[in-house]
């Protein structure tokens, strides 16, 4: 697969993630300079129209699509964390955020798999 530009914004805002999750569950922030310039070229990125190796992508018909992993529905595949295993992992010294996440991570499957 690859990408291409047909034009390119005024302004592209790109952020570079400093941040990580620790093995309790929390973010943590990277203590590192990245250096950037001032100014980059992506003219290797512009894109030259379709080449004779590459099929069009098909029109989606709702935008909703792709992001709800094709259904379209919307929310029928969110999981909410189980309280008691969040009550759990609380408990044990765990951060509330960080618990109902494990929770979501592991699909409730036991406070011992969300460790």
């Amino acid at each position: 697969k690859r990408f291409r530009f047909k034009t390119f914004p005024n302004v592209l805002a790109v952020q570079v993630r400093r941040y990580y999750v620790g093995e309790d569950w929390t973010p943590r922030k990277l203590d590192v300079l990245v250096p950037m310039p001032e100014e980059i070229s992506l003219e290797h990125l512009r894109g030259q129209g379709l080449q004779h190796d590459e099929t069009e992508l098909p029109e989606v018909d709702e935008p909703t699509a792709a992001v709800n992993g094709g259904g379209g529905g919307g929310a029928e595949g969110i999981v909410e964390p189980d309280a008691a295993i969040v009550s759990q992992l609380i408990g044990m010294g765990f951060s509330e955020n960080g618990s109902k996440r494990a929770a979501i991570a592991t699909s409730n499957s036991s406070a011992e798999a969300s460790m």
